[in-house]
């Protein structure tokens, strides 16, 4: 609602846009990634609760930034 739409939203993103990161980058999908979750204290989810979850960043987004 910004007017900032995700890389690679054909709803509400940008035509030519989208279209110019698909013809550069090969990319068809949207472009959004978590570096982390972190879940609070959480009653009865013993193996989620206080726990960090990271992954490492896609390949796809230092080929776009570069």
């Amino acid at each position: 609602y910004l007017g900032y739409p995700v890389i690679g939203d054909m709803k509400y993103g940008k035509k030519t846009v989208n279209e110019t990161v698909k013809k550069q980058y090969g990319i068809k999908n949207q472009v959004l990634y978590c570096v982390e979750v972190v879940f609070p204290k959480l009653d009865n989810y013993d193996e989620l609760s206080m726990r960090t979850v990271s992954i490492n960043e896609p390949a796809v987004f230092s080929k776009i930034r570069n």
